[in-house]
C-alpha cells in the first residue's frame, strides 16, 4: 500500500453505487448482485460472470479525491511532496490507472502551483520548456 493510497483510504471514504459500477463496466445495473468494498479493491458479484475485481484507482472518485488533496495544499513543499507521492503511486500501479488521469492531475497541480507562487510557476515552465527542447534534440540526433 502506497502513502497516497493510505492518504486517500478509498475503502473507508468512497461511496460507490451500483449504478456507478454498472456505468463503469458498461453493463446493466440489474446484472450486479452485490458490491463489496475490500481494502484494496472493489469486488463485484455479477449474474453473468461471477465475481470481478475493480481497482479503486480506475474509479472517478479516485481521480476526484486526489485532485481535492492537490487543491488543499497551501505551500509549495506540500504540493511537491504530494505530487511525488502521486507519481510514485502511478509508476508502481500504472496498469490500475486510466490513461488520462495523470495529465488531468498535472494540470490541477500547475494551477495550484500558480496560485501558491506565481513567480515559481514561470521559472518551472521555462525549465520545463528547456527540458523539452533538450529531449527533442536528443531524439532527433539519436
Amino acid at each position: 500500500m502506497t502513502a497516497l493510497f493510505r492518504r486517500i483510504n478509498p475503502a473507508q471514504k468512497f461511496r460507490i453505487t451500483k449504478r456507478q459500477i454498472a456505468q463503469f463496466l458498461g453493463i446493466s445495473e440489474s446484472l450486479i448482485v452485490k458490491v463489496e468494498s475490500w481494502l484494496y479493491v472493489l469486488f463485484v458479484h455479477r449474474l453473468d460472470k461471477g465475481g470481478q475485481f475493480i481497482s479503486y484507482r480506475k474509479m472517478e472518485q479516485w481521480k476526484n479525491a486526489v485532485a481535492c488533496h492537490l487543491q488543499k495544499c497551501s505551500t509549495w513543499e506540500q504540493l511537491e511532496h504530494l505530487w511525488n507521492a502521486i507519481k510514485f503511486d502511478h509508476t508502481k500501479h500504472q496498469k490500475q490507472y486510466i490513461a488520462f488521469v495523470l495529465p488531468f492531475l498535472d494540470k490541477i497541480r500547475l494551477k495550484c502551483l500558480e496560485a501558491i507562487s506565481p513567480e515559481l510557476t514561470v521559472a518551472k515552465r521555462q525549465s520545463y520548456a528547456n527540458l523539452l527542447t533538450c529531449d527533442r534534440t536528443l531524439i532527433s540526433c539519436g
